[in-house]
């Protein structure tokens, strides 16, 4: 079953060559950043946890719209932050599916949203199970994750089953059809940026 964002191995995963969480962000980070114009950014995002959340806020929009411009795909990170998110997104308008929202556990209605606005989003262990299928429902635009961090082999392979596990009895599906659809997914957000000129 296939992870699409885990620090566990990068095989098949969806993840970002450069650093943009708001605790981490500097100035000359981001600079280098754009020089560079590596095909993906991330994390970006907005994080409550942290000070200065218009600053965040920014911060965020300057990297969404740099990415449009350069059609970059992103990968957001948000904690308890969905409406300025979404305001921001809004306001941006990204290039369709060059967007995910890493371990979304928001409402069906912000789901939907993600939908119109052809956000990804990505469904991890964190999302409670009675909500998945309200949440795929509303954005068909959907993958897999754990964002796992340890070193457990065993450990990762037992979250990524109970994610799929859990997915499939919820959406009434088979797991090798779930992996089929958020490959395919997976395969439209990678090849979101192939216009790039």
């Amino acid at each position: 079953m296939t992870d699409f964002h885990n620090h566990f191995t990068d095989r098949d995963s969806i993840l970002c060559p450069s650093d943009l969480l708001p605790q981490y962000y500097t100035r000359e980070k981001w600079e280098s950043i754009k020089k560079l114009k590596p095909a993906h950014l991330g994390e970006a995002g907005l994080d409550r946890r942290f000070p200065d959340l218009e600053e965040q806020k920014k911060k965020l929009l300057e990297i969404l719209e740099f990415a449009k411009e350069n059609r970059l795909l992103v990968t957001l990170h948000c904690v308890r932050c969905t409406g300025a998110m979404l305001e921001i997104l809004k306001a941006v308008k990204p290039n369709e599916k060059s967007v995910i929202w890493h371990g979304f556990t928001g409402s069906a209605e912000t789901a939907s949203e993600l939908y119109r606005l052809s956000v990804i989003v990505s469904i991890g262990p964190r999302l409670p199970r009675e909500r998945i299928r309200e949440v795929a429902e509303s954005n068909p635009y959907f993958v897999f994750e754990t964002d796992y961090e340890g070193n457990s082999e065993e450990e990762h392979k037992k979250i990524i089953t109970d994610v799929y596990n859990s997915a499939s009895e919820e959406l009434g599906l088979t797991v090798d059809r779930l992996e089929e659809l958020s490959c395919d997914t997976a395969k439209a957000f990678k090849t979101a940026a192939s216009a790039r000129s």
